[in-house]
């Protein structure tokens, strides 16, 4: 080991020169005799210096104050050592950068400074950050710098302050350009960095403002809102929140003012509208929430947003949501669903109570005995309960319930208001069978229905109910007016609710559930029963009448894909999963909706291969059947015509069939049914 002192090292003739000299000499011959004549040099010069190969700095205390390149030290925490703290006689052993094969020692006393590699990064970095006040250009030098010592020295004495520094300029100077989006993007790291940053709340409250003066420009509150609770989040008393909100409640002060004198002039519906614009510029308005319980009171109203509408003629009430969410209010069913219990759904009879005896075989109904469809219209009596119990039975009629037909023994009416019907066998609950329509039998033969409310004069895409004044169960308080409005995707939905258009949606789509949640001006309510969906194919054509092309339809989508991808978007699966049947399978093995469901039945994984040989059984089977009654060839599988409702769900699942089953190369066109059709 040559070992380096910090006496004058004596040369030939007696000659003797300074240490750093002598060192420096070294570093020269080195660097000549490495280099060959035929080898072009290295231009350092165009390296930054953290994409040079790394090195520490030891300054000699010499008159020139040498600086000397070493391998960076062997140190406990990497930070500058003061050589004061050594002694002087101390060695510390290194290696230069020139010579990185032989060690070194150098006393502490004829040290004056150590630079480490990793602050001379940093150092260059704030020197281009205050050179980028002037020229901005340095600020995109001087972030290499930075995310440089983020990964390779993330806990650096000083790194996070001037990193702050380096994002406060950087957006103070993109928002002297009026750059306001790319300053904000800044200032949130920034908070991310150092949210103490003294700075900060000023900076981010004038940028935030600026950002929302367009919104406001063109009145959207919704957008200024979001904006000011991004700030808030951060910093709830920034004057800029401070500012707003009290600018907003005051605004919305004005309009519940204006709103109260129309109530008093008699005029609920415009101040109704003046309503939504409450809700519109500042739903969280401390005068708001007694502004509406006294509209309501003067004339209780409620507009609902509807992603799938009411069709102009009723449809099977299985097949559409519409039919099962409007049904409730232009009829009441003889029997309807309340819950569900022990032994799967309860079921309540609106019209009076009803009685099963006779070990299950006998239900008994006694009907209130003042229940009119319309004033001064006739009375609803058993001879109306057992005619439509008979209207059942029947294959020609359009409400045919064949479960029913077979278990159905025969009815009698008893004092006009009690009906007896006899069951042939007991059966697990006869009572689901009876979900239909009762009405009375008008004088001129045409039924007239029993509900809560009657369809009233409707625009494009607003369906408006009115109430019944004839309705046997009114209460107080029940609405007397609802509208339905009609949004045609989740990004209308999530509009019309933010903007006070409608106070409330009736459904949501699975991805939208947490997004909706976040936002505490709402509130999100899962309803009693679960929403099944499955694909139904048609039997009156020939491929789907076979049952191997209906298997390989199954076995070639991926139904796993379709909803983690496609319905739930890669999202949360809770309450969301894939059934073997139709039925629901419940929160729970304890839960008495599952009753119904098989565990034994697996899940039918995807399978290609199969689906491709059962589909050729399925056109070889065809073709054989043509051959024989004498009928053109069948050479080639049909386009697929996949028809499916225009709601969100419905269409994006659709999407991800059609992708499984194209891939097998069968031809499927996606086909979506005009708003408010639930069947082809």
């Amino acid at each position: 080991m040559r070992v380096i002192t910090p006496l004058k090292e004596k040369l030939p003739g007696g000659l003797r020169l300074p240490l750093a000299l002598a060192l420096a000499t070294l570093t020269l011959a080195r660097l000549v005799s490495a280099q060959q004549p035929d080898e072009p040099a290295i231009d350092e010069a165009k390296l930054r210096i953290f994409e040079d190969e790394p090195y520490d700095e030891i300054i000699l205390n010499d008159v020139d104050r040498t600086i000397v390149r070493v391998r960076p030290l062997e140190l406990e925490v990497r930070r500058p050592p003061d050589p004061s703290t050594h002694k002087k006689g101390q060695k510390i052993k290194v290696r230069q950068i020139d010579d990185p094969t032989e060690d070194y020692e150098v006393k502490w006393g004829d040290i004056s400074e150590v630079r480490l590699f990793e602050y001379m990064v940093l150092d260059e970095a704030r020197e281009l950050v205050r050179a980028g006040k002037d020229d901005p250009a340095k600020f995109d030098e001087a972030y290499d710098y930075f995310e440089f010592l983020k990964h390779t020295a993330p806990k650096l004495e000083g790194l996070n302050a001037a990193l702050a520094d380096y994002l406060y300029e950087d957006a103070g100077s993109w928002h002297r350009r009026g750059k306001y989006e790319n300053a904000l993007a800044l200032l949130n790291e920034l908070w991310e960095v150092d949210p103490q940053y003294s700075k900060l709340p000023s900076a981010l409250g004038s940028t935030t403002q600026k950002l929302m003066e367009p919104y406001l420009a063109r009145d959207d509150y919704p957008a200024a809102r979001r904006m000011l609770a991004r700030l808030a989040k951060k910093f709830p008393t920034n004057s800029v929140v401070v500012k707003f909100h009290e600018q907003w409640t005051s605004k919305a002060r004005q309009i519940i003012a204006e709103g109260r004198e129309r109530i008093a002039a008699g005029e609920p519906l415009k101040a109704w509208d003046l309503a939504q614009r409450v809700l519109y510029v500042w739903p969280r308005s401390p005068e708001a929430k007694t502004f509406f319980e006294d509209l309501y009171a003067a004339w209780p109203r409620i507009v609902v947003g509807v992603t799938s509408p009411l069709g102009p003629t009723e449809q099977p009430r299985l097949a559409s949501w519409a039919d099962r969410r409007d049904g409730r209010l232009l009829q009441r069913l003889l029997l309807e669903f309340t819950g569900k219990g022990a032994e799967g759904g309860q079921y309540a009879c609106p019209f009076g109570e009803v009685e099963r005896t006779d070990i299950g075989r006998r239900l008994i109904f006694r009907l209130k005995r003042d229940i009119r469809s319309t004033a001064g219209g006739p009375h609803l009596t058993g001879y109306d309960v057992a005619r439509q119990l008979m209207v059942l039975c029947g294959p020609a009629q359009a409400r045919f319930e064949p479960t029913w037909a077979e278990l159905f023994g025969g009815v009698s009416v008893q004092d006009v208001y009690q009906v007896d019907v006899d069951l042939r066998w007991s059966y697990v609950q006869p009572l689901a069978l009876l979900e239909t329509p009762v009405t009375p039998l008008q004088t001129a033969g045409a039924p007239a229905n029993i509900g809560p409310y009657l369809r009233g004069e409707s625009a494009a895409g607003m369906v408006h109910f009115v109430a019944n004044p004839a309705y046997f169960a009114a209460q107080d308080g029940q609405p007397k007016e609802i509208v339905e409005k009609y949004l045609a995707n989740s990004a209308a939905a999530w509009t019309a609710l933010e903007r006070g258009q409608v106070q409330l949606v009736d459904r949501l789509s699975p991805w939208e559930v947490e997004r909706y949640r976040a936002n505490h001006d709402f509130v999100v309510e899962q309803y009693a029963l679960p929403t099944m969906h499955m694909l139904v194919p048609n039997l009156q054509k020939p491929f789907m009448k076979h049952r191997c092309f209906r298997r390989a339809m199954a076995y070639a989508i991926d139904r796993d894909v379709v909803l983690k991808h496609h319905v739930l978007r890669d999202g949360p699966t809770a309450g969301c999963q894939l059934i073997s049947g139709p039925f629901p399978i419940g929160n729970s093995f304890e839960d008495p909706l599952r009753y119904a469901y098989n565990s034994e039945v697996a899940q039918r994984e995807r399978n290609p291969r199969l689906a491709l040989a059962l589909a050729q059984v399925a056109l070889h089977d065809l073709a054989e059947a043509a051959k024989k009654r004498g009928e053109p060839d069948v050479k080639a599988f049909p386009k697929l015509v996949l028809a499916h409702p225009a709601n969100d769900v419905a269409r994006e699942a659709c999407k991800g069939i059609q992708r499984h089953i194209q891939v097998l190369k069968f031809t499927v066109e996606l086909r979506e049914l005009e708003p408010g059709f639930y069947l082809p």
